[in-house]
């Protein structure tokens, strides 16, 4: 059976979340003064390292041919004052 889970998300570049094997990312969007990140997942499936990342709006992002990163979305927190772009970095192969 899958459910719905919820993370709060530190507003930083770079973090990691402990997320279930083959879950889901459904949305990230601000929640009171808060970015979350909700994702569909098997509670019972092991979990595993997701790495996300955020920059904000006129901030660079890395040029890494080996990165490759997914857009999940973009959340204004603080009225508008703070906008920032989230992505599902996946870890180059070795």
């Amino acid at each position: 059976m899958r459910t719905i889970w919820k993370w709060t998300l530190s507003v930083e570049h770079c973090q990691t979340l402990p997320l279930p094997k083959g879950g889901r990312i459904l949305t990230v969007q601000g929640q009171g003064d808060k970015l979350s990140l909700w994702a569909e997942v098997d509670p019972d499936a092991p979990l595993e390292p997701c790495f996300i990342e955020i920059f904000g709006t006129g901030h660079s992002t890395p040029d890494d041919d080996r990165v490759s990163r997914t857009y999940l979305g973009t959340v204004q927190l603080l009225d508008g004052v703070l906008v920032l772009h989230v992505y599902l970095r996946e870890e180059p192969s070795t």
